[in-house]
């Protein structure tokens, strides 16, 4: 969960030892790549940048790949031409 959270995946993991039950979300632009269609587990550049082991990678290409995308509030792009 640790690696997860460093690598901008995961924002909250909640468990509740007594009942089982836990909760999870999604951080912001990692949130954003989903909500646009994407799935970054079947990309390439994502599990290259995930196989080197190092987290900062990861979030390194989930917040540039995030970046090129609309801003749902504002309909304007995040500056990165596609």
């Amino acid at each position: 969960m640790e690696r997860l959270a460093a690598a901008g995946i995961l924002d909250t993991a909640i468990h509740d030892q007594a009942t089982g039950e836990g909760v999870l979300s999604f951080a912001p632009a990692y949130h954003q790549l989903l909500m646009a269609g994407r799935n970054p587990m079947d990309e390439p550049g994502f599990r290259d940048a995930w196989l080197t082991g190092d987290p900062m990678a990861v979030r390194r290409w989930i917040e540039r790949e995030a970046a090129g995308l609309p801003d749902p509030a504002q309909g304007k792009t995040g500056g990165r031409d596609r």
